[in-house]
């Protein structure tokens, strides 16, 4: 009997020692995603549309739901500037049924809250997301490329099973399809796990590729995946791709200051208008008030005048 006291009260140190330390103990599960899969399907038209299964497990903390933080402004490793526009959201799970879902700007990332703020949920949840964005492909010298943040470097909680695939809109030769991945923390330049064409054979028996796997055994909070395919030109219609003008004011509208911009452009365009067309015109001065008789008028005129009318 003393014994089994002297194991239960060094447990209940351990476990309090724990709590105290912040060290989990073996029933407190932590956070994580046990798995992510996305799925990038480029289309003709420049745009792609976009496929996440995103498997969370809350493990025994009670939340609302999940942050998806998109990263739609940033630089790619060819150097060219990416402004995206995240159009046609919906968030399912894995019975189809819809989760309540809102969108807004987080710096470089649009951020998609996903939950119910009236509900705590708790242990393994499955969160599908399907989104389409427009003008997703660069164009280059010599060929094309979807250069994609599968996973963004926003999560705080580590990934297991990160999968990304590529599809695109016809088969190429092998050697014509030249793919890269890398993983890590932000500007990282790490390749990722495994990089992996999906040969097949065209009627020639020559081997061809429209798809692309990329996988990340695991990615620690702030670590994210990037994945780069690019293909020949003469498939996508490169005149979908916006003017300079257009990406401009699509960073504008992004970054928040077209909300700033707007209202100074209206200011000027009223204040031109008012100044042309809306102001009083001049006048012939002081008019100064004459209480005499005016020289030249005959008596009839100036009775016409005081009475308004004639009059015996």
């Amino acid at each position: 009997m003393h014994i089994k006291k002297s194991v239960l009260a060094f447990a209940a140190l351990v476990a309090l020692f724990a709590a105290i330390s912040g060290v989990p103990t073996a029933y407190a599960a932590a956070e994580q995603v046990t798995h992510y899969d996305v799925v990038v399907h480029v289309n003709t038209d420049a745009s792609v549309d976009v496929d996440e299964d995103i498997n969370y497990d809350f493990g025994d903390a009670n939340k609302h739901g999940i942050y998806r933080d998109v990263p739609v402004i940033y630089k790619t490793k060819s150097g060219a500037n990416m402004r995206l526009d995240l159009q046609n959201i919906s968030v399912v799970d894995g019975a189809g049924q819809p989760y309540q879902f809102t969108t807004s700007s987080n710096g470089n990332d649009r951020r998609i809250k996903i939950g119910n703020p009236n509900v705590l949920i708790t242990g393994s949840h499955l969160y599908v997301l399907h989104y389409s964005v427009p003008h997703a492909v660069g164009f280059f010298d010599g060929f094309d490329e979807i250069y994609w943040n599968a996973v963004g470097t926003g999560w705080t909680v580590p990934i297991y099973n990160a999968t990304a695939r590529v599809v695109l809109p016809k088969s190429f030769a092998f050697a014509d399809v030249k793919s890269s991945c890398y993983a890590g923390a932000y500007s990282f330049d790490t390749p990722c796990s495994t990089m992996q064409p999906m040969i097949q054979q065209d009627e020639n028996k020559a081997p061809v590729v429209d798809t692309v796997v990329f996988t990340q055994g695991s990615l620690q909070p702030a670590q994210g995946l990037t994945v780069a395919v690019g293909f020949p030109k003469g498939i996508i219609d490169s005149s979908t791709a916006p003017s300079q003008i257009t990406n401009q004011v699509l960073g504008f509208w992004q970054d928040g200051w077209l909300w700033f911009v707007v209202p100074i452009i209206v200011f000027i365009l009223m204040f031109r208008r008012w100044y042309t067309h809306g102001r009083d015109p001049k006048g012939t001065g002081v008019i100064v008030a004459q209480y005499e008789s005016p020289d030249g008028l005959t008596p009839m005129q100036i009775g016409y005048m005081a009475d308004q009318g004639f009059s015996n």
